[in-house]
């Protein structure tokens, strides 16, 4: 039977039901209005502690300077940035947690972060599951090609040809001795590195692989003077591995057999006195603290009024400075922090100019193309300038495979054939 309504219940009804509009239009208003006033947050995954630390707390620092610039300059899209950072310890397993509870629990934004490969592995498939972006700011062994992922760091397919070009060229070099991390990182390299000697006409004599936890170098150096390489090229990697300077420069060896090496870097933490055991290792490197370009010493004056004149930075704050910059412009270019947008920004060209690094952009492997600089260590733990700049050159560890403009939605790692 069909149901009457009088007058005065029509009009009864009626306005309940637009009062009740009202209401959810002016709470979606509150809570928009809410959303707006919240800050933008960064997820931060670096090791503090643990054996990467050494890496870890100066990208932290980077990052805290950058975000601390971007708030003084009045924030993005008029709102805050916060920096929410765990100590991730050097542990992988905490890597994979954390970066759920940054993007479920803390609901961040973007993430920053991981050192290892390892650590970024176990970033990467949680930032894709859950369409996150990422930002990798460090060097790595290369061909990571992935929608959510913008790497900052140099590869080394550019710097192990330098290096060797350099041994070959300059040491004359013929006999080379390699000592790697044993991770995939280590092993990359130094597949790059026998490429590059072969090349050359260079004969690697060994390679030998060492895992992160070793500190004692003994068997390795005796190795070492049994082979009479011209040269070492090394890829050691963590607190553990800085243990074979000592051990070196005690068996005589650091001024008869030049070391070549694309992660030597000088300590972050520097106490003022010299460190002889240290001096002499030539390394290939996209940033160093001396760079005379403006942009360049504006970023160490800031670094040391923030931190302290003690700071050594290198490239792994320069690299997350710089990782944090591209993204913020990215954030104004696109007027949200929504990924795709900003994805599309960072994909379009976008260049960040006024940092430590120089004029930067992302390519469609989204890498960066670099300027490295061979590098000389001293005894007062800084660098000295030997050869270069070699500038503007791209990362090729992909091998012409990772074209994420044509294929947007590829998600994988490209490891190259030698």
């Amino acid at each position: 039977m069909e149901r009457k309504l009088n007058r005065r219940k029509f009009i009864l009804y009626g306005s309940a039901a637009f009062g009740t509009s009202l209401l959810a239009k002016g709470c979606a208003k509150t809570s928009s209005s809410s959303n707006d006033r919240k800050p933008i947050i960064v997820g931060g995954l670096h090791d503090e502690t643990g054996a990467i630390a050494l890496y870890g707390v100066q990208m932290v620092s980077a990052a805290k300077m950058a975000i601390a610039e971007i708030n003084a300059a009045g924030g993005l899209l008029g709102r805050q940035v916060e920096f929410k950072q765990y100590d991730t310890q050097s542990d992988i397993q905490k890597y994979t947690q954390l970066a759920q509870q940054l993007i479920l629990g803390d609901k961040v934004d973007v993430l920053v972060g991981g050192i290892t490969s390892a650590s970024r592995e176990a970033i990467r498939p949680i930032v894709d599951k859950y369409k996150k972006l990422y930002f990798y700011n460090t060097q790595y062994e290369g061909g990571v090609c992935d929608k959510y992922v913008f790497c900052t760091g140099v590869t080394p397919s550019s710097q192990s040809k330098l290096l060797i070009d350099y041994a070959a060229k300059k040491l004359k070099a013929k006999r080379i001795y390699t000592i790697a991390a044993d991770y995939n990182f280590g092993r990359i390299t130094a597949d790059w590195g026998k490429l590059y000697a072969n090349k050359n006409n260079m004969q690697v004599v060994s390679e030998e692989f060492i895992p992160l936890d070793v500190s004692d170098f003994s068997t390795t150096i005796g190795k070492i003077q049994q082979a009479k390489p011209d040269v070492i090229y090394s890829v050691l990697v963590g607190s553990n591995h800085e243990g074979f300077f000592g051990q070196w420069a005690a068996a005589g060896l650091q001024n008869k057999i030049p070391y070549l090496s694309p992660t030597f870097v000088q300590p972050y933490d520097q106490d003022g006195s010299k460190r002889p055991e240290k001096a002499g290792y030539i390394s290939a490197h996209s940033y160093y603290i001396n760079e005379p370009r403006e942009a360049n010493k504006n970023f160490v004056s800031k670094f040391h009024q923030q931190y302290g004149d003690r700071k050594y930075i290198n490239f792994f704050g320069a690299d997350t400075y710089t990782g944090v910059m591209l993204w913020a412009e990215a954030v104004k270019k696109a007027g949200t922090t929504e990924n795709e947008a900003v994805i599309k920004a960072l994909e379009d060209g976008l260049i960040y100019d006024r940092g430590p690094l120089g004029s930067k952009s992302f390519d469609k492997t989204h890498h960066v193309n670099h300027t490295i600089y061979i590098l000389k260590s001293n005894a007062e733990q800084g660098f000295n300038l030997v050869d270069g700049p070699y500038n503007n050159l791209r990362a090729v560890d992909d091998q012409g495979q990772c074209d994420l403009k044509a294929k947007a939605n590829t998600s994988k790692q490209f490891v190259p054939k030698f």
